[in-house]
């Protein structure tokens, strides 16, 4: 089992649609939790089009808790995505004001996912926007991976950069061993060098390609057509969530064995 946490730092660079299309990717059976305070429900709105009924998300789970019964209740909170192979959606808050229930309940729900370790299932978090009241720091600091999601224009960067000196006190990492980014639309018109220049030498470990009309698929729920599965942004997103699975699952493995 291994976690891997989004997030961003400035404006809309596309979280919530990488965390999706990583989660249909991904090679290993996988969970994507919906840790963004916004409340901005984009999985069930875009991708699923608003006709998967689906009551239940983490405000349950924040009640579980409160009666001892988190590990439980994780199944019946999972909604498994239409046309996917075990790949399965935790909604978020359906409210702003719920997302303080992140603060008590985020300690305990990663414990649980840990002790999920034997099963094979890893976990994808879109932990939204730092700087966000309630923004779900835990699941980014204790994550194997953590990706800094960013365009690749000079406002985006520009606001990255603003962001990458406090990361490191911010997120509590010692180092930045676990930390890298996360570019959507490299060339557009920076490269991926140049931004990780310009972010502090974090490493791109996610290169996803500029391609606004498959995009659309992911975030506004936009039929699929012929083409989809050769377009650009899913042949960049398959490459991703290989690399990314095995970088994961190597560091989750360095640290069981510092455990030990």
């Amino acid at each position: 089992m291994a976690i891997l946490s989004l997030f961003s730092v400035s404006g809309a660079p596309g979280v919530t649609s990488m965390t999706l299309a990583l989660t249909l990717a991904w090679p290993r059976p996988v969970v994507l939790v919906d840790g963004d305070p916004a409340a901005s429900k984009a999985v069930l709105a875009g991708w699923l089009q608003g006709r998967t009924p689906h009551d239940r998300s983490l405000v349950d789970l924040a009640i579980a808790h409160s009666h001892g019964e988190l590990a439980d209740a994780l199944g019946a909170v999972m909604l498994e995505l239409p046309g996917s192979a075990r790949r399965w959606l935790i909604p978020g808050v359906q409210s702003p004001l719920q997302a303080r229930t992140f603060d008590v309940l985020w300690p305990a729900l990663l414990d649980v996912f840990v002790d999920l370790d034997g099963s094979g299932v890893d976990v994808i978090i879109d932990a939204g926007r730092l700087g966000m009241n309630h923004a779900p720091m835990r699941a980014i600091r204790t994550a194997d991976v953590a990706l800094l999601v960013t365009r690749t224009t000079l406002p985006a960067v520009v606001a990255a950069a603003a962001w990458v000196p406090v990361l490191s006190d911010l997120l509590e990492i010692a180092d930045y061993s676990r930390l890298g980014l996360g570019l959507v639309g490299a060339g557009k018109p920076y490269g991926a060098w140049e931004v990780s220049k310009s972010l502090g030498n974090l490493p791109v470990l996610a290169n996803l390609a500029w391609d606004p009309a498959t995009a659309e698929c992911f975030s506004l729920g936009k039929a699929t057509g012929r083409g989809f599965e050769s377009s650009p942004l899913v042949r960049s997103v398959r490459s991703a969530a290989e690399s990314l699975a095995g970088i994961a699952a190597s560091r989750r493995a360095a640290l069981s064995q510092e455990q030990v």
